[in-house]
């Protein structure tokens, strides 16, 4: 059992910081995933855990201790590359073991444990195979045979999937799941595509320019962003975001009207982000107990995505974008539409704070 705290953690190179004042805890069992775009700092991150980089400032705890000058070995974190970063001229059964030997484990244990994780991870007929005779799911399973070995107390996995094709990724990641339920170890996950971050997190970190943006569930991520970077990349489709003017609480729409939530201080500014996921977009009103506005609009493009279409439409405001079911049909380009926006489910964004203003007590 591990738990393991970051505190104030910071990594700058002169005046450029790559990460700013990360506070995180990593719950003991929990699958947790730091995803964001590329340059964020999540993978500098992981590697100040791994113990390969050392922080500016602040301090990792685990189990309540200070782990800032221990080495890699000493922590018996498990990192997997995502380069896999196997001996080309050892067999599987080699490469699983090499990090057995140097780490002085007693060569009584090599067949127990070898035995034990190629039945985990389907690897008995590939023992006596080498890495260039390997697939590359294939190859990322001895990648996570050779960290298991280990028993660490904490996976820190930097982007395992992203030299898989789209098949290959579905298929690995289904395994590391189910890895992940039977070991029960606690496991830090890095990653940009968000798709993953949303179908395996336990909870997931949103980082943007080396700050932590949001840290929640999913759902929590997804239904209630803080801010509107977090609402732009959580999500795909993205969600759509309207700079509109208001006064008085008041967005409009043309003639129409809504007022920004109650539950925020006065809004002072004359414009503001009001946000809107695709779901919520229809062509006409399909429930008659709520209440839409309507924009006009006409399409631009149009992505079949099998029993879908996303449609793309250039308004007044800004671009929307919106599900349309494929009925056969294709929306016609350059067409004319008007489009119903689903009331109660808008967010609104502060064009100065860019904070979802719902959370502005």
């Amino acid at each position: 059992m591990s738990q393991i705290q970051l505190e104030n953690i910071s990594k700058n190179f002169g005046e450029n910081y790559v990460l700013n004042n990360i506070n995180l805890e990593i719950k003991d069992g929990e699958f947790l995933v730091l995803v964001g775009p590329s340059g964020c700092g999540k993978s500098t991150l992981l590697r100040i855990l791994a113990g390969l980089e050392s922080s500016s400032s602040g301090s990792i705890l685990l189990n309540n201790q200070n782990i800032n000058d221990w080495d890699p070995r000493k922590r018996n974190f498990s990192l997997i590359f995502q380069n896999y970063a196997l001996f080309p001229h050892m067999t599987v059964e080699n490469n699983i073991t090499f990090g057995m030997k140097m780490r002085g484990e007693h060569k009584s244990t090599f067949n127990e444990k070898v035995a034990h994780v190629a039945q985990l991870l389907q690897l008995q007929p590939l023992l006596k195979r080498k890495p260039k005779e390997l697939s590359g799911g294939q190859r990322q399973r001895v990648a996570m045979a050779r960290a298991i070995v280990r028993d660490p107390a904490l996976f820190l996995m930097d982007e395992p999937l992203s030299n898989l094709d789209a098949k290959l990724r579905v298929e690995v990641r289904e395994g590391i799941m189910k890895l992940h339920q039977t070991l029960k170890t606690s496991t830090v996950y890095v990653t940009h595509d968000q798709i993953e971050a949303m179908t395996m997190a336990d909870r997931i970190v949103v980082l943007d320019k080396g700050r932590l943006q949001q840290i929640g569930t999913p759902e929590q991520l997804y239904l209630c962003p803080e801010n509107l970077f977090v609402a732009t990349f959580i999500g795909t489709p993205a969600m759509n975001i309207l700079t509109l003017p208001c006064r008085d609480n008041l967005v409009m729409l043309n003639s129409q009207t809504i007022a920004i939530p109650k539950t925020t201080n006065a809004y002072q500014s004359s414009r503001i982000h009001l946000g809107i996921r695709p779901e919520h977009i229809t062509e006409t009103p399909v429930d008659k107990g709520q209440n839409y506005m309507t924009i006009d609009g006409k399409i631009i493009n149009r992505e079949l995505h099998g029993a879908e279409y996303l449609v793309q439409v250039d308004t007044e405001f800004g671009r929307l974008q919106y599900r349309k079911a494929n009925q056969g049909e294709a929306p016609t380009l350059n067409s004319d539409i008007r489009l119903y926006l689903n009331q109660n489910k808008l967010y609104f964004f502060s064009t100065q704070t860019q904070h979802n203003l719902a959370l502005e007590i």
